[in-house]
């Protein structure tokens, strides 16, 4: 077992703010911990910041987290079904809704409520998934990368 650590550091001092432990395996292969980028929240959700940690639990799945900014207190926490190195994407409405849209290495992405982490709608693609998904306008790009599943996605979001 390891230890992944996520910190909010004081641009102008290196000061650490706050430290958030989260557990998480790592083999031969593959470790686990924080690989993806952070979403930094906006509007609805201007005061998270958004994490997904690969390898939690079992070691067969990820977690996202949903940290206070200011505090780094535990919001909401999502429990994804594989592993996960990509990053995730908010997506927000014309008056500022957030939604957090996370991929995961079994193939399927998930759509949950910015601001309680309520998974809303999955899609399967069939394929693992590594990249990260780019949104632009209403739609979403992403890309499977499988022996016999390698293809790329464009998916309207409504």
């Amino acid at each position: 077992a390891a230890t992944a650590f996520i910190r909010r550091l004081d641009a102008l001092t290196g000061k650490e703010v706050w430290k958030v432990d989260v557990p998480a395996k790592w083999d031969q292969f593959e470790r686990g911990g924080v690989k993806a980028s952070p979403v930094v929240g906006e509007h609805s959700i201007s005061d998270l910041v958004i994490f997904t940690v690969n390898m939690t639990g079992d070691g067969g799945g990820a977690t996202m987290l949903a940290l206070n900014k200011q505090t780094g207190q535990e919001v909401w926490k999502h429990q994804l079904g594989g592993r996960s190195i990509s990053s995730p994407v908010a997506v927000y409405t014309e008056g500022g809704q957030a939604y957090i849209i996370q991929a995961d290495e079994k193939g399927v992405l998930t759509l949950l409520d910015g601001a309680t982490g309520q998974a809303l709608h999955t899609l399967d693609l069939g394929g693992s998934i590594e990249g990260s998904p780019a949104v632009y306008n209403d739609v979403l790009v992403i890309g499977t990368n499988d022996k016999d599943n390698n293809f790329l996605y464009g998916i309207r979001l409504e």
